[in-house]
């Protein structure tokens, strides 16, 4: 069985390899199958608190309508005053809806659960 290292290494060798093929051929476009194996070798990597924060971090904003609203998904989590906005911003570290970590610590949750779940994967594919 292969590891994951290995499996990482090994794509980042056909990559190299295509992009050469792409730089001496250009009759063939490679780019497709770079672009599969970039994605393939990304998914394997240890996720980051950085990558965590681009791609699931969310926020809560007030609307014209006074209204608490995630800026992931449109929903809303209160109706009323800036005093909603701010309660919004202390109390609630998910978005109810889609689960968007709002908050510092959900983000330190969601990198909790991530670890367990890479070190519980960790070893083979």
């Amino acid at each position: 069985m292969m590891t994951r290292e290995e499996a990482i290494v090994n794509l980042e060798k056909l990559i190299a390899l295509f992009h050469t093929a792409s730089e001496q051929n250009k009759m063939v476009d490679y780019s497709k199958i770079i672009e599969t194996l970039e994605f393939a070798a990304a998914a394997l990597r240890p996720v980051s608190r950085e990558r965590v924060e681009k791609v699931w971090r969310g926020e809560w904003n007030q609307d014209e309508r006074g209204r608490v609203v995630c800026n992931r998904c449109g929903s809303i989590a209160a109706i009323g005053t800036e005093n909603a906005l701010h309660n919004a911003k202390k109390y609630d570290r998910f978005c109810f809806y889609c689960g968007a970590p709002m908050t510092d610590e959900a983000v330190e949750m969601v990198m909790k659960r991530l670890e367990v779940l890479e070190s519980d994967a960790r070893g083979t594919i």
